[in-house]
């Protein structure tokens, strides 16, 4: 992708680059004289050209396109307002009202050995004085659109199917509570009966009930009793299992309940698919946790989703689930369900709480699980985080406020070293209650800077086309992140850079090499600020 104007600044033709770059959507621009001035990579994985065949060719070359050329012919007519040309070629075009001269038609495709359904739409590019620049189009493939529909056809026969389970759960637990019911009264009425029988039984004789010698009965009898009851028992927490997973529980009961609970009731749902897919699990559940309010049922959907997805994110003989459930000093309890999985893909971790974003459509996955969970922990006041490496595994952690609580802080990470960059987020989340977000360059802090709005960013001084030192300077130069902290690491303890950061308000510096405890305790003073 390339964009050519003398009156963007460095760091805005920066950050401009990077988010043409980052958007999934295949984009292109043309200037006013028809010469192509941007195809950003998503237009070279979808239509198969790359950037240094295009720029600067003008939309009339037509050779080299060895593709379906019509998204080519559409951009021409919109570059030169040939609305008979587009109405004739494209049924479906339609004028965008809110934008004059814009277009958006639909068309087939061609992308490799597949043909795609994508919706075109090309607008004219004009200044303040209504003067024309040129012209931006964009692809967009619908099979997203389509699959969003199927996701959710297939989520209403997962409501109905939950429906039919706790129908089902309802019937077999009524014959269960009889057996529950009468297996005790068995129990005491074979010790009734065993001195009767007993007592029948002269020296010598062999007397048989139901085929079996007396004495066989005196010494089985109540360990089959016994079984029987177990079995039932285990039936009857099936069926409850059943029942409670079967329907949303209200996020907004107001009962007592143990987290601890909540995670033992779920891995009893869970246990069976776990030991089939041959699953070590170690479960370490802290003693004395103050009781959660809300509704034990939606928490243990919670729980079980996350077990579910870490079972299932496990592709060889050597898998792990790690389960845990702890209370910290600053006043959230947290429970942890890590596992040595594939990971997640890192193309959907950004949005893996929205709603139908899995990457497992082909086993069945909705894309729902997730998403419930979130706004689950969100309703009792709590919140998730995650942290996941591809190939490594993936754990998550759900924080419930008790007690007097400390504000859950978000902290941004940039180092454009990886190591040191998943050192300091890995230390970070297993330490303190605090929501991370990683960033490799400056400019990519700058683009993250405004979704994710950090209570802290700890950045790296020395690092390839945006330093340090200038993301402290845009950032002390923005009013919107005037009191946002800043930590600066550096192993340069005498570069001239460092007076100009001493002398920011709200900016720190932590010289390497330092240990962890020191860095967490910079990180506390700062945050206590």
């Amino acid at each position: 992708m390339q964009a050519d104007s003398p009156l963007l600044d460095r760091q805005t033709e920066f950050l401009l680059h990077w988010a043409m770059e980052a958007v999934p959507v295949p984009i292109m621009i043309v200037d006013a004289t028809a010469t192509f001035r941007c195809w950003n990579r998503a237009c070279e994985r979808m239509l198969g050209i790359g950037a240094e065949h295009v720029l600067r060719r003008s939309i009339e070359e037509r050779e080299g396109f060895n593709v379906h050329a019509l998204w080519l012919d559409y951009l021409r007519w919109v570059f030169y307002d040939d609305r008979k040309s587009i109405q004739a070629h494209f049924e479906n075009a339609q004028p965008v009202k809110s934008v004059p001269g814009a277009w958006q038609a639909t068309i087939q495709l061609p992308c490799g050995d597949d043909i795609r359904d994508v919706e075109l739409y090309a607008a004219p590019i004009r200044n303040g004085s209504g003067e024309f620049l040129g012209v931006f189009q964009t692809i967009r493939d619908l099979r997203e659109r389509k699959k969003l529909i199927d996701q959710l056809l297939h989520a209403q026969k997962m409501e109905t199917l939950g429906t039919l389970v706790a129908g089902v759960a309802h019937e077999i637990n009524n014959p269960v509570n009889l057996l529950l019911y009468n297996i005790p009264l068995f129990e005491k009425l074979w010790q009734d009966v065993l001195p009767v029988l007993a007592g029948r039984v002269l020296p010598g004789e062999t007397h048989r009930y139901a085929g079996l010698p007396v004495a066989f009965l005196q010494e089985n009898m109540p360990a089959l009793l016994s079984d029987m009851k177990f079995a039932v028992e285990r039936i009857a927490r099936i069926v409850s299992g059943l029942k409670s997973y079967s329907r949303f529980g209200d996020p907004s009961e107001k009962k007592p309940f143990s987290l601890n609970e909540a995670v033992e009731n779920a891995l009893r749902l869970a246990q069976t698919t776990i030991r089939g897919r041959r699953i070590v699990s170690r479960v370490e559940l802290a003693d004395d946790l103050p009781p959660l309010v809300g509704s034990l049922h939606s928490i243990e959907q919670v729980v079980l989703n996350l077990i579910v997805n870490a079972v299932q994110a496990i592709d060889h003989s050597q898998g792990r689930i790690d389960i845990r459930t702890d209370v910290r000093s600053d006043g959230y309890m947290v429970l942890t369900v890590a596992d040595n999985g594939k990971g997640i893909d890192p193309s959907i971790a950004p949005r893996i709480f929205d709603p139908f974003v899995t990457d497992k459509q082909d086993k069945g996955g909705t894309g729902l699980g997730l998403s419930v969970s979130y706004n689950i922990v969100r309703a009792h006041g709590g919140t998730v985080r995650f942290r996941s490496q591809p190939s490594a595994g993936t754990m998550f952690q759900v924080l419930f406020p008790v007690g007097e609580r400390k504000p859950i802080r978000r902290i941004l990470v940039v180092d454009d070293d990886p190591l040191i960059r998943d050192l300091l987020s890995d230390v970070l989340i297993s330490n303190r209650s605090c929501t991370v977000e990683e960033a490799a360059s400056g400019i990519e802090a700058c683009i993250r800077l405004g979704a994710f709005h950090p209570d802290l960013l700890v950045i790296d001084l020395f690092m390839p086309e945006m330093n340090g030192l200038e993301v402290c300077r845009i950032i002390r130069n923005d009013p919107e992140f005037r009191e946002l902290r800043i930590l600066v690491i550096t192993g340069h303890s005498s570069h001239a850079s460092l007076d100009e950061i001493r002398r920011m308000q709200r900016t720190d510096v932590l010289f390497k090499p330092f240990d962890i405890q020191e860095f967490l305790k910079k990180v506390d003073k700062i945050l206590s600020e």
